[in-house]
């Protein structure tokens, strides 16, 4: 998997993002809770990117409905499309890795991704 850095984007004058090849082991990026994902697909063909529960993080406890199980985030992007995951929870955040959130792809022909801190 690679690591990848997380870019700023909260300058008045706007930024530009830079992309990423998603490589085909898989990408991970250090958690934190105002972290977008951008994905760009250039195929002809949808791709799946999927954001991974971290093991042993496969439940949260809620106050009013118990134990409930957290499933991988899995999104298919369009041909020729784009997607934003929002910031993310922290249960996806490995405690085991550094606090790093891992992202696994179907296929990486003409996938890109960026990682965004959004917020200053």
């Amino acid at each position: 998997m690679a690591d990848r850095e997380v870019q700023a984007a909260f300058a008045e004058g706007g930024t530009v993002m830079t992309f990423h090849n998603a490589d085909v082991a898989g990408d991970k990026f250090v958690y934190a809770a105002d972290v977008c994902i951008i994905v760009r697909n250039n195929h002809t063909a949808a791709q799946t990117v999927t954001v991974n529960v971290p093991p042993g993080s496969a439940s949260v406890k809620d106050r009013t409905k118990g134990t409930l199980a957290k499933q991988n985030i899995v999104l298919s992007v369009p041909a020729s499309g784009q997607a934003v995951i929002p910031p993310l929870p922290a249960i996806f955040r490995n405690s085991s890795d550094l606090n790093k959130v891992s992202l696994t792809y179907s296929a990486v022909t003409a996938l890109s991704v960026a990682f965004v801190k959004v917020k200053p």
